[in-house]
């Protein structure tokens, strides 16, 4: 049956027929339908053309676009979960990796505030060292120290261990004072519980101290008895008091160059070996040197470069 040109425009005005196949159709349908009927009417040409520019106007159909992020501002619902998924990712690094190892160093006459990767405090007193090893959360917490340390370690479950060349401390949460010199080794708590070893030719020994107590170890003693801490508040150097117990007055003397930086001579050798117990204010060297002066009966005397008791 032959098509009339209206069912020919209406099958190639489909929609599904948007492509250049059907505009060629189109162009090969008007041209061929003018020629035709512009023998008939002069002004064929004219009308055939007006049809012609509105069919090729036609809207053409829309193709969707791949949607695409960039450049748009995202909702607050997303925007929240993206910055809840970097802290927790920041959390889990954190949580997995280690801290590296750290050294802390006091010179004479100097203290030091140190907070650790796990937020226990360390407060290291003068012509001190604490190295800190490499801390993973959740495993043991190792510092070696050299020197004299107030530690206020936070509990979280791990172990917490601090070694000396005359002992070791562990505990899992307190406050506790560990000092070694010259081969004296000594360690106080002041709240909690902490288990002290000492190395012996004959086996290590083992000694747990409580909150008030403390366990001192001159150089050569063999003994491990703990007793309770008489003087308050402890420990004295960080309250501006130093506290000596039965020590021989040259290593007071010792113990106060390095706090104050200065130099302490004695002019009689006899007095050198004399024990001192009690304690000093040492707010300043001069302080702390005349409250010597007056516990041992001596005279002090200030030079150019020295203190001297005579």
């Amino acid at each position: 049956m032959k098509r009339t040109l209206r069912d020919r425009l209406r099958s190639w005005l489909r929609p599904d027929r948007a492509d250049a196949r059907a505009d060629h159709g189109i162009d090969m349908l008007i041209r061929d339908e003018a020629h035709r009927l512009d023998t008939l009417d002069p002004d064929t040409h004219r009308r055939w053309q007006m049809l012609r520019n509105t069919i090729t106007a036609r809207p053409q159909p829309h193709t969707p676009q791949p949607s695409t992020i960039t450049g748009r501002i995202l909702r607050p619902a997303l925007v929240g979960g993206i910055l809840a998924s970097a802290a927790m990712m920041v959390f889990v690094l954190w949580k997995t990796a280690p801290v590296p190892e750290q050294r802390f160093v006091t010179g004479r006459g100097q203290m030091s505030a140190i907070t650790l990767a796990d937020s226990s405090d360390v407060i290291l007193n003068h012509s001190s060292e604490v190295q800190v090893a490499p801390m993973i959360a959740g495993r043991s917490r190792t510092v070696t120290l050299h020197g004299e340390a107030f530690f206020k370690v936070r509990k979280n479950g791990a172990p917490f261990q601090v070694l000396t060349s005359a002992g070791s401390v562990e505990v899992l949460g307190t406050e506790f004072n560990v000092r070694e010199r010259q081969g004296a080794f000594e360690v106080a708590v002041v709240s909690g519980r902490v288990r002290v070893r000492v190395p012996r030719a004959d086996g290590d020994r083992s000694v747990e101290l409580t909150r008030g107590m403390v366990l001192v170890i001159a150089d050569g003693d063999t003994s491990c008895a703990p007793r309770e801490i008489r003087f308050t508040p402890y420990p004295g150097w960080m309250h501006n008091r130093l506290v000596f117990q039965d020590t021989p007055l040259a290593s007071v003397c010792e113990e106060l160059e390095a706090r104050f930086d200065c130099r302490v001579r004695i002019s009689r050798n006899s007095a050198a070996r004399e024990r001192i117990s009690g304690t000093l204010e040492s707010r300043s060297a001069d302080n702390a040197l005349a409250s010597l002066a007056a516990l041992t009966g001596l005279s002090l005397r200030h030079e150019a470069d020295a203190y001297i008791l005579e």
